[in-house]
């Protein structure tokens, strides 16, 4: 029976490997997000890392040996102030790149593409994809620097000032709600005819990935930045706005980028007026 079951796994990875392949690297920033949270004193209050991450207080219990062990050898996050070092550096573009993975590259998960192409042709497509979205978290942490330096994000990776928050919300819903509409997100029949063919290069699988990673930039990227607000490291946040996007980039994509831009312009409006009131 366990050679069966073993047998059975290794049939359907090798049937299922691009969905095996993506659904790994969405494992990786999922669980690196974790990690952000594990590493954390024992005993701190979730709360103040954004709204709804109280469910998840037992990421802040007492670590065993190995975990601790293994927390402490990789790169995390750490506040900014008015310094710059590499290890900062490393850790920020390292959380910006885990978000990534965790909310972006599930918008890939689309049976009808990842059954078109050929392992290896997936693969570049892939590395494509994330390059363009590595570019971007160089200007996320810059964003971050700047925020953290002029006292707008705290510690905790929230911003401060409800009145910022609604100034955020306003600024980057009226972005969704005017931006032009992208024609070609998603193209799919055109990125299909070209990666389809057995002669693709690896220049043509990762051009399809570079331009499918940056009409996902153009159509979320403001989006992602929500996390100013909600708190860099809320893992209940990361999880809604990974729906979100996946509708944002695959269902009806004009709708709701416009519907997310007039929810989030209302959450402004009311914040302002709480703060007036």
């Amino acid at each position: 029976m366990k050679y069966r079951s073993l047998d059975t796994v290794r049939d359907f990875l090798r049937q299922k490997k691009n969905p095996a392949i993506l659904s790994a690297v969405i494992a990786i920033g999922w669980i690196y997000s974790f990690f952000q949270v594990a590493a954390l004193n024992p005993g701190v209050n979730l709360s103040r890392f954004g709204p709804g991450m109280d469910i998840l207080t037992f990421l802040s219990g007492q670590h065993t040996n190995a975990m601790s062990n293994l927390i402490s050898s990789i790169p995390l996050c750490g506040g900014f102030g008015l310094s710059w070092t590499l290890e900062n550096l490393g850790g920020s573009i390292s959380m910006w790149f885990s978000m990534v993975l965790a909310m972006m590259v599930p918008t890939l998960l689309i049976p009808g593409f990842l059954s078109s192409i050929n392992i290896t042709g997936f693969i570049i497509f892939l590395f494509g994809y994330v390059c363009i979205w590595f570019v971007f978290c160089f200007f996320a942490v810059t964003i971050q620097w700047c925020l953290q330096a002029s006292e707008v994000l705290n510690n905790w990776m929230v911003v401060i000032n409800p009145s910022t928050s609604a100034a955020v919300f306003l600024f980057i819903g009226s972005i969704q709600l005017f931006k032009p509409k992208l024609e070609s997100l998603p193209s799919w029949s055109k990125l299909l005819n070209s990666t389809q063919i057995n002669s693709a290069s690896f220049s043509d699988y990762f051009r399809a990935g570079l331009k499918r990673g940056g009409n996902c930039v153009y159509s979320c990227s403001p989006v992602m930045f929500v996390m100013f607000v909600f708190g860099l490291m809320n893992l209940v946040a990361m999880a809604f706005l990974t729906i979100i996007m996946y509708l944002m980039v695959n269902a009806a994509t004009v709708f709701s980028a416009r519907f997310t831009g007039l929810v989030l312009v209302i959450f402004g409006m009311l914040l302002l007026g709480l703060q007036h009131t």
